[in-house]
């Protein structure tokens, strides 16, 4: 997540991450589809796991290595 222990502010479509500057995308949550691990290595979305939480956060870096991810 881009926001975790960084700031307060809701990430949303277009936004890019507070350090790598690379452009959020969403997160999907729940048992991903099948075709979701060819998105997630595209960048295209971020795997959030299956537990979904209201307060969880919509959208997040895509960079592999990236401390915001």
């Amino acid at each position: 997540m881009a926001t975790r222990g960084l700031s307060s502010r809701v990430l949303a479509l277009g936004d890019e991450c507070l350090l790598c500057r690379a452009e959020v995308v969403p997160i999907v949550y729940g048992f991903p589809a099948d075709d979701a691990f060819e998105q997630v290595a595209a960048g295209r979305i971020v795997l959030g796991g299956c537990a979904m939480n209201p307060l969880a956060p919509d959208f997040a870096c895509p960079t592999k290595g990236c401390p915001g991810a």
